[in-house]
């Protein structure tokens, strides 16, 4: 692994296999960024419920994070140069995308996953469809949005997803990821936001200049226990 000091290179993937990266192994990019997704993600609460609690779904709904923010939105991943391995993950949707909001995205696994979650767990595909997808698209809108017709996550910047391998955390990773992100949005005049249940880490998030706007709670699957959803937002 690599010295505290290291440097990291961000880049975006474009492609499916991750051909278009230098340093690129055998093995795909996007692959390695499951995997990062996946080491990350094992004990949040967020991640758990969109599986039930099933572990054999963990996977494929990561998959589908991975390519569907390719083909709809900016997949950004962090290298380690030394290892020329991926260690880091943003999701990053610019303005008129949205996960999950295309055709194409519904191709790359999301219609595959939600026939998944309907056969094996009809409750968990009710929650997704009549809970999670609606506050996704939602909240947002009520604590940032003018009014009822607008939707502000396809005026600005949205991050999906944000995430660092265990081992590599506490090296700026995550600030490098954020900031691609922050930079294009100013460069275009517009705000970067995202949601976060994780209440430990909004004192982090303000220091890097994010604002709060406001929380719902998301009650959570059958059997599993909800959360509070904040909207965090930067440039207004």
């Amino acid at each position: 692994m690599s010295s505290p000091t290291a440097t990291y290179d961000i880049v975006e993937i474009t492609d499916l296999n991750g051909r278009n990266l230098r340093l690129a192994p055998p093995t795909s990019r996007a692959n390695e960024a499951i995997s990062v997704l996946l080491d990350a993600f094992k004990d949040d609460v967020i991640a758990n419920n969109l599986v039930g609690g099933r572990e054999e779904l963990r996977k494929m709904t990561m998959t589908t994070v991975v390519r569907a923010t390719i083909v709809g939105g900016k997949l950004y991943v962090a290298l380690d140069p030394e290892a020329n391995v991926v260690v880091g993950t943003a999701c990053w949707f610019p303005p008129r995308s949205d996960f999950l909001a295309d055709e194409k995205q519904q191709q790359q696994g999301a219609g595959e996953l939600f026939t998944t979650l309907q056969s094996v767990d009809a409750g968990l595909h009710t929650w997704w469809m009549s809970t999670l997808l609606p506050t996704l698209s939602g909240v947002t809108n009520k604590y940032l949005g003018k009014n009822a017709q607008q939707n502000y996550k396809m005026e600005n910047w949205s991050l999906y997803s944000l995430s660092v391998s265990p081992k590599y955390q506490g090296k700026g990773i995550s600030r490098l990821l954020v900031k691609v992100g922050e930079d294009q949005a100013a460069a275009q005049g517009v705000t970067t936001c995202f949601e976060t249940d994780n209440e430990n880490n909004i004192a982090i998030y303000k220091h890097l200049g994010y604002k709060d706007a406001g929380f719902d709670y998301v009650p959570g699957p059958p059997g599993l226990p909800g959360y509070n959803l904040h909207v965090m937002v930067k440039g207004i």
